[in-house]
């Protein structure tokens, strides 16, 4: 029950974002507001997830994991009721704040768990078993939405998520333990915040590390909020819609599985090098394929289940190696890289719907503008470990 309980409070939040996406159009519809105003809701809830990692992170190095987890559902229960009303969109916008408040603390306290109680290569090897069962969200979570709402109405997606958030609730009461003892603890104030703060983002390959997640998660966070929008521009029902991300949970799921046996044989590097090429490839394909047959979905999808595929090397493995660089302080490395990935995936949904006409071919070009912060990453995390490396060596003589 307790990798249940984990992973159910990893995918609580992609549960809550992925399960209301064939519910978009209505929703526009319901509201009388413009698609640009209604993708917002991603992003209002995503800054929720990823700004309130930052507490969560240094909250439970402080005073434990269980309690701010259960708070933290409970939280999440309050905004998903408060989207049921559907009162006006101002109260839906404060719901889904609030469970981007909430869903977080699952996330980042569930990853200090498993970095409290296993080596940074068990974590990892844990996450690649956790990741392809957080990673069935998207492929089942839609289609439960889009028949949901093309038979019962949007509001009801909501309810069933309320349901599941009181699933967990249960089991985080009965099943979850403390892993972190209290003479393991560090104290709360301001100055050890903003200390633990500023030597995580000091340390260039959590920089890397974190980097890479972000330009994965945010890209396909960008795929995921455009597509609702795209796709009925081309005729297609919400049902059918939800139908279209199965193909890409399964090659996630393939790709979490590929890392996992690779990492068995391979150094946890140069599986996420063969991650990062086939990303790059992806994003590369997409725009090649889309120019060429525009109003083809399959122009999209192709690339776009390889791009999920490389996120399974990517997600896993690169929040495995960022959060155990700094052992001491795991819970507060665990907030801040999720603050960044969310963050990017808030950013990428608002930036995707910024003045877009919703073509494909407008989708493409924007994706392919994340790429360059590849490089980036890659520069962070293995130029500076043959810097280090050299530096070592040198001082050894």
């Amino acid at each position: 029950m307790f990798l249940l309980t984990i992973t159910l409070m990893g995918a609580l939040g992609l549960i809550a974002s992925d399960i209301y996406l064939p519910s978009l159009p209505e929703i526009c519809r319901f509201f009388n507001r413009s698609s640009i105003e209604v993708q917002g809701t991603i992003s209002i809830y995503l800054l929720g997830l990823s700004l309130f990692q930052l507490v969560y992170g240094p909250l439970s190095d402080s005073c434990g994991r269980k309690k701010p987890v259960l708070a933290g559902v409970m939280i999440f229960f309050l905004g998903t009721i408060l989207c049921v009303t559907k009162i006006n969109f101002t109260f839906f916008l404060a719901g889904r704040f609030l469970q981007g408040i909430g869903a977080c603390s699952g996330m980042v306290i569930g990853r200090a768990i498993l970095a409290d109680l296993y080596e940074p290569a068990q974590t990892s090897k844990i996450l690649t078993t956790i990741f392809p069962i957080i990673g069935m969200s998207p492929a089942i979570s839609p289609v439960i939405g889009g028949y949901l709402t093309r038979f019962m109405g949007w509001s009801s997606v909501f309810v069933v998520v309320a349901v599941v958030s009181l699933v967990l609730l249960c089991l985080v009461i009965f099943f979850l333990q403390e892993s972190l003892p209290e003479a393991k603890r560090t104290r709360i104030n301001v100055s050890t915040f903003m200390d633990n703060y500023k030597r995580v983002l000091s340390e260039r390959m959590f920089i890397g590390y974190t980097l890479l997640v972000c330009c994965a998660y945010g890209t396909y966070f960008a795929y995921l909020s455009a597509s609702p929008f795209f796709l009925k521009k081309l005729g297609y029902p919400a049902d059918e819609i939800g139908f279209s991300y199965i193909n890409l949970s399964f090659c996630y799921i393939a790709g979490n599985l590929t890392a996992r046996k690779l990492i068995e044989r391979w150094s946890i590097d140069k599986a996420l090098k063969l991650g990062v090429t086939l990303f790059i490839f992806s994003l590369l394909l997409m725009y090649i394929f889309v120019n060429i047959s525009p109003l083809d979905v399959l122009s999209v999808l192709m690339p776009i289940s390889i791009l999920a595929f490389a996120n399974g090397f990517l997600l896993p493995l690169g929040v495995g190696k960022a959060i155990t660089i700094i052992p001491e302080i795991r819970g507060t490395a665990s907030g801040v890289m999720g603050a960044l990935q969310l963050g990017s995936g808030a950013v990428a949904a608002y930036l995707i719907g910024f003045n877009s006409d919703h073509s494909l071919n407008d989708l493409a070009g924007r994706m392919l503008l994340i790429g360059p912060l590849i490089f980036v990453a890659i520069f962070l995390v293995w130029f500076e470990k043959k810097s280090v490396l050299k530096s070592s060596i040198s001082g050894n003589h």
